[in-house]
């Protein structure tokens, strides 16, 4: 018990130590940058990560990436269409709002091969707003249409 009050004294006067130091560093900050922003903490997420948007070392094409929605035959049809082919790409499903369930749902429903998913010839993704994204961005006419298949190409995202 002895050498627990000693560690507790030690501990809390080490923990007043740092917050003076806390409190002093922060003032300092603020005088240095003079109320500017120091970090920003709003997530900066890409449009889509470095393995979904992979560009050969050639320079050539990435792999496709497909948006569909739940209730759109010709949806089904484009990623039956692409299956067949044997052409590896993403699809993101529209509106799945993060829900797995209605992902592995749509990917039944269309006819998606486990073993192409399994494989990551196919992969399956939740939209989380990209379409919208891309809908909005000034460089890209897109159409309001689903499916939408896009190849990353010469450094943008072009209609396939």
């Amino acid at each position: 018990m002895h050498y627990a009050r000693i560690q507790a004294q030690m501990e809390t006067q080490r923990m007043q130590k740092e917050l003076l130091y806390q409190r002093a560093y922060d003032e300092a900050v603020g005088v240095v940058v003079q109320g500017q922003q120091v970090v920003n903490l709003k997530p900066e997420k890409p449009m889509f990560s470095s393995s979904e948007a992979r560009l050969p070392a050639s320079g050539g094409s990435g792999r496709l990436a497909l948006f569909v929605a739940s209730d759109c035959a010709p949806c089904v049809q484009k990623a039956n269409a692409l299956q067949q082919s044997n052409t590896p790409f993403d699809i993101y499903v529209v509106g799945s709002e993060g829900d797995d369930s209605k992902v592995r749902s749509w990917a039944r429903s269309a006819g998606i091969e486990p073993e192409k998913v399994r494989s990551r010839q196919i992969t399956l993704n939740h939209d989380e707003g990209r379409w919208a994204e891309l809908q909005e961005s000034s460089d890209a006419n897109l159409g309001t249409d689903l499916p939408l298949a896009l190849r990353f190409a010469n450094g943008k995202w072009v209609l396939q």
